[in-house]
């Protein structure tokens, strides 16, 4: 079983040395596909009230959330991610960005030494999601922030996900998506209060990802920004929103003691 979960690891190591460039070069560069990624942080980061101090950017990647954070708070910041090619294009993006290689299941930090772990996207990529948050919840200090975003299983996200991952090699097979209901319970069962939930992700979602859907590189800017207010009456709307492509989490560390 260990054997087993150690060569998903090499193939997500190996899987980002293909990717990282198109992460850099596409996806963080295309007009569309910046604008919506960035309005994707900005409404998660909205949930943090308090400005944090010490601030965990779990499985970093490229850095992309690095300058927003900077923008919005006045905290320090380290990112780690398991891959060292996704950090040297960090690296090279942003200058004196504090960046660690780590593996998100046995982190080399101390306990309690971080007040908010961001997880942007990063859980779904873990062999044991669960270890993970394990890990975040024991180097958060105490009462501390978990700020999540994770992609949410439905009908139509996993029959998207299935054409993607048989025409693309943007994906590992042991990728996931949770369940609201999976996702909800495993937070809460990792020692975790949950605080505030938000729903994202609708018409607009496609445009995050030009490397993986090409055609979408060409659509004209102004009809992301409709598609964006459309999504925005459609997630208040009960039923339709259930079929969101991601799940928005903000929880807080609780005081027990995980068995």
């Amino acid at each position: 079983m260990q054997k087993k979960l150690e060569n998903k690891k090499l193939l997500e190591i190996e899987l980002h040395k293909k990717i990282a460039r198109n992460y850099s070069d596409i996806r963080e560069k295309n007009r569309s596909s910046a604008y919506y990624n960035n309005y994707w942080a900005k409404k998660m980061l909205s949930l943090l009230k308090i400005e944090p101090m010490k601030i965990l950017d779990y499985g970093c990647g490229t850095g992309r959330l690095y300058p927003i954070i900077k923008r919005m708070f006045n905290s320090s910041y380290l990112g780690i991610d398991l891959s060292n090619d996704m950090l040297n294009v960090a690296k090279k993006k942003f200058k004196g960005i504090a960046v660690k290689q780590e593996d998100g299941e046995d982190l080399k930090l101390k306990n309690n030494s971080f007040d908010t772990v961001i997880v942007f996207g990063a859980l779904h990529h873990l062999p044991n999601p669960k270890k993970g948050l394990a890990e975040i919840n024991r180097v958060l200090a105490k009462k501390g922030t978990l700020l999540i975003s994770e992609p949410t299983s439905n009908i139509i996200m996993k029959s998207i996900r299935g054409l993607v991952y048989k025409s693309r090699k943007h994906f590992s097979l042991s990728h996931k998506t949770f369940l609201h209901s999976e996702l909800i319970s495993l937070i809460k069962n990792s020692g975790f209060k949950i605080k505030k939930i938000k729903y994202f992700g609708m018409l607009a979602f496609p445009f995050s990802f030009p490397d993986i859907i090409p055609v979408l590189r060409y659509f004209p800017f102004p009809l992301l920004k409709i598609l964006i207010s459309i999504d925005s009456i459609l997630l208040e709307m009960p039923i339709i929103n259930s079929f969101r492509f991601a799940t928005i989490i903000l929880a807080e560390k609780s005081s027990k003691e995980l068995p």
